[in-house]
């Protein structure tokens, strides 16, 4: 059992293989483990991640084409904007 609280996107290795870390006293994270010495690696990577990299980079890519190649329509003279009474 280690300190940490327990959440999902938590992942570990005990000596090189991949373990599923599991839940204890309703909030800390366990590792199971049998005896003897181990070398055990944790990594977290937040839910959701990937896909907000995903949409991140997406939305990069339309800003970057809609700099490049702007819209195009009719120009209208800043004139005829104005309401007529």
């Amino acid at each position: 059992m280690t300190s940490i609280p327990y959440a999902a996107g938590w992942h570990a290795k005990v000596d090189g293989k991949a373990v599923q870390p599991s839940k204890a006293l309703g909030f800390l994270m366990a590792i199971p483990l049998s005896k003897g010495e181990h070398t055990i690696t944790m990594a977290y990577t937040p839910p959701y991640f990937w896909p907000g990299v995903l949409i991140s980079v997406f939305a990069l890519a339309l800003t970057l084409l809609w700099v490049r190649f702007p819209p195009r329509g009719k120009l209208v003279d800043p004139g005829r904007l104005r309401s007529r009474r």
